[in-house]
């Protein structure tokens, strides 16, 4: 019966320590929530980049130059340190951006973001209207 104490107790304060990361940045949480400001995303977004180098983008690596590609510093310039922003947020960065483009059409004045019910109501009344 000891053992099975030990192991859990073991096991609860290893899985407690795993689930305490650093919090992500603040643009990432807004970016999932259904209630965001689309302005103030974006400027979270801008002002925690400001100071930072960004991910290295796909068109980067295909739009440079022949003798750009054949430096050994082109991409490990990039992926200096695994720990870096640059690194540890690349997926987000990107889904960021995706995320700004795909919801552009959808801002109001006031930075709020059409739900996907009033996206769907637009879509059907254009829909309606070639009729």
């Amino acid at each position: 019966m000891m053992k099975y104490l030990l192991f859990f107790s073991v096991m609860f304060t290893g899985l407690n320590a795993f689930a305490q990361k650093s919090n992500p940045p603040a643009w990432i949480q807004m970016m999932d929530s259904e209630n965001v400001n689309y302005f103030e995303a974006v400027e979270a977004f801008n002002a925690y980049w400001k100071d930072k180098e960004t991910p290295m983008m796909e068109n980067e690596i295909f739009m440079a130059s022949p003798d750009e590609k054949e430096s050994d510093d082109f991409v490990a310039r990039k992926k200096k340190n695994p720990n870096s922003p640059a690194v540890k947020y690349a997926f987000e960065y990107k889904r960021f951006l995706h995320w700004m483009k795909k919801n552009e059409a959808w801002v109001q004045p006031d930075g709020r973001i059409l739900s996907k019910e009033e996206q769907l109501e637009i879509w059907k009344q254009q829909l309606q209207n070639r009729k």
